[in-house]
């Protein structure tokens, strides 16, 4: 998944299937992740993603952090949702190439990702009744159930390699998030 494949997938899903009171949404990148912004909403989302580095070296990882934050501004009539992929070093490369590599997604989980991100944005930005009663919103957003997690796991999380552990927004903030209420 690159940031452009996602916004298409966003687009035109909101395209074909608007979202209550016909509001528009817009995609923009997050950049600082560590603030928190008052106001907004946040999904941090687990998924699996193919890592290759500027060496050529390739590995995969189920740790492929994507955070987002939304909001919906009902008096001009508009959505932001502001989004930030988490890269991820070689291992094989170590000290020689210190910048975190972001993984691509296949265009599956990256659909998956965009029900996720609209499962989330419609109770919390219109209210749990929409999410439940409007039949424009049903056809739109997939049902729980069929949400793969974004992967197994395979093998050890390298933290010391991980952009998202190092900007506190991985493992132990995603199990704190996601833990059963």
């Amino acid at each position: 998944m690159t940031s452009k494949q996602f916004k298409s997938y966003f687009n035109q899903i909101l395209y074909e299937n608007p979202l209550p009171f016909g509001y528009q949404w817009q995609l923009q990148h997050l950049q600082n992740s560590s603030l928190n912004d008052p106001g907004w909403s946040e999904l941090l989302y687990r998924t699996f993603a193919e890592y290759k580095c500027k060496r050529g070296h390739r590995w995969k990882s189920a740790w492929a952090m994507v955070i987002f934050r939304f909001r919906l501004d009902f008096r001009n009539g508009f959505g932001r949702v502001r989004m930030r992929r988490f890269g991820v070093r070689c291992r094989e490369c170590g000290d020689k190439d210190d910048s975190y590599h972001v993984g691509i997604c296949s265009e599956t989980q990256t659909w998956y990702l965009v029900q996720c991100l609209l499962r989330q944005i419609v109770p919390r930005c219109y209210g749990e009744r929409f999410y439940y009663d409007d039949d424009d919103v049903q056809n739109v957003v997939i049902i729980e159930t069929d949400v793969p997690s974004g992967g197994n796991g395979g093998g050890s999380h390298p933290k010391d390699l991980c952009e998202a552990c190092a900007n506190n927004c991985c493992q132990e903030r995603f199990k704190r998030l996601t833990k059963k209420k």
